[in-house]
């Protein structure tokens, strides 16, 4: 998978956080913890630095690409309900 834009991951994860967050979508609870971490991680980066996403088992790893820094690891999941939009494969 090809790198990506800090900024375009952190709208994504924002609203998946938000969503979860207002039970629009129900992830497994010890999904959420995750997500505020990487939110955060994401946050701190220039908007522009590239982000690798390497699935690694049961996990995906979000990567700064210009120090290979992992930001967060987050187990993969999947749900036939709304919550796939909340899967991480959806990137």
């Amino acid at each position: 998978m090809d790198d990506l834009p800090a900024q375009r991951l952190l709208k994504i994860w924002q609203l998946r956080l938000s969503m979860a967050e207002r039970g629009v979508i129900n992830p497994p609870p010890d999904i959420i913890p995750h997500v505020r971490q990487l939110v955060a991680g994401l946050s701190a980066l220039d908007p522009e630095a590239p982000v690798r996403l390497e699935r690694q088992g049961e996990r995906m790893n979000f990567i700064a690409a210009e120090t290979g820094m992992v930001i967060d690891s987050i187990p993969l999941f999947m749900s036939s309900s709304d919550d796939d939009l909340f899967n991480v494969h959806g990137c």
